[in-house]
């Protein structure tokens, strides 16, 4: 059961027990399996949740649309959301960009292949673009040369360095996206 002290910081996440407004809910029980739901009124639904000790929760607005009911389930309220909590957050791949120029020295380029390789490590997407400045556009099999070494070179310096998709111009940058393979 949801204590007193709790109700006022949990009210705004789930509707729960008296705070469900509708009328008839499609109950589902805790195995999930479709024979075991069933249609009944949010009195009974609270009275089974009462009996066992536990909570009814909606978890799914009605859709007048579609013509569906509120999707409620008895479960202990505090320890669903001590799971929801422990969930382990997904981290979402973050792309960054570098850019480097066909002219670029030596040391500079070793920096930012560094610079790649820790992004790459951090699970990030990286898009690496070659840019050509003046009569470079005349030598682009050179530049495309420059980004396969580049690409060689962090694949043999980390394992698990794949090249998403192929390298691509556009206007005068060439460019390609690295990813960590999982």
């Amino acid at each position: 059961m949801v204590k007193l002290k709790d109700k006022k910081r949990i009210s705004s996440l789930h509707l729960i027990n008296q705070k469900i407004p509708f009328g008839e809910i499609l109950l589902v029980e805790n195995n999930g399996e479709q024979e075991n739901n069933e249609i009944i009124s949010k009195e009974k639904a609270l009275k089974k949740a009462q009996e066992q000790k536990k909570d009814l929760v909606c978890f799914r607005l009605p859709d007048p649309d579609k013509k569906t009911l509120a999707v409620c389930k008895i479960v202990d309220y505090q320890k669903y959301l001590y799971e929801l909590k422990k969930k382990p957050k997904i981290q979402k791949t973050v792309l960054k960009k570098i850019e480097l120029t066909y002219r670029i020295g030596e040391k500079d380029e070793e920096t930012k292949i560094e610079k790649v390789k820790k992004w790459l490590e951090s699970n990030h997407q990286v898009k690496v673009s070659l840019k050509m400045v003046g009569r470079e556009r005349e030598y682009k099999e050179l530049i495309l040369e420059k980004c396969k070494k580049i690409i060689a070179n962090l694949q043999s310096q980390s394992e698990g360095i794949k090249l998403q998709g192929k390298i691509k111009l556009q206007g005068k940058i060439y460019s390609f996206l690295l990813q960590k393979s999982k």
